[in-house]
């Protein structure tokens, strides 16, 4: 047994190898010139994170307000909650959260953007979102340009919203272009 001390399931890491990975990404971004905010579904480790952003990361993206909740916890400051948030005890989480934290969230319905603003603009707040676009998964998502159009016009009318942007989840893999040094 390599190391009889460690009990199992246990997760254990080569750093050499963590280290060159958050390092190729960046470099990959850096090089496209586009900021990278790396999702921590397959770490949810605030020591991890804290590795991306010290290396160049703009911030992290999480599944669920809970992760982003633990992330705040433990002094990430900068998070995109790459889903809807809806609800009013997780949309009251997510205002709870944005007062201690730079948060957006995703958007693909007026409902949604109308439950956000609501919140927010109550309490004098602004929430950046990103309305989220169908791109064949068919999880979330509008696929319908014009329906995209139309949602972003709605938010640029509300209170307590900013329209961050668009994004969509593609959710299959693909290879990275070899680096250069």
């Amino acid at each position: 047994m390599l190391f009889p001390e460690i009990e199992t399931p246990s997760l254990l890491i080569e750093e050499t190898t963590l280290c060159r990975n958050i390092d190729m990404m960046q470099r990959l971004a850096d090089r496209f010139k586009v900021r990278l905010r790396p999702h921590i579904k397959t770490h949810k480790s605030t020591v991890i994170a804290r590795m991306q952003l010290a290396n160049g990361a703009c911030g992290i993206a999480v599944a669920k307000l809970s992760e982003a909740e633990m992330m705040v916890r433990d002094g990430i400051r900068n998070i995109q909650i790459a889903n809807q948030v809806v609800g009013t005890s997780r949309v009251t989480r997510l205002l709870e959260l944005a007062q201690q934290a730079e948060v957006s969230c995703c958007i693909d319905s007026p409902d949604n953007a109308r439950e956000l603003s609501e919140v927010f603009s109550a309490e004098g707040r602004v929430l950046k979102v990103l309305v989220e676009i169908d791109t064949g998964l068919h999880r979330c998502g509008l696929s319908d340009p014009d329906d995209v159009i139309r949602l972003c016009r709605l938010v640029e009318q509300l209170g307590g919203l900013e329209l961050a942007g668009i994004m969509t989840h593609a959710g299959m893999p693909m290879p990275l272009p070899a680096l250069r040094k």
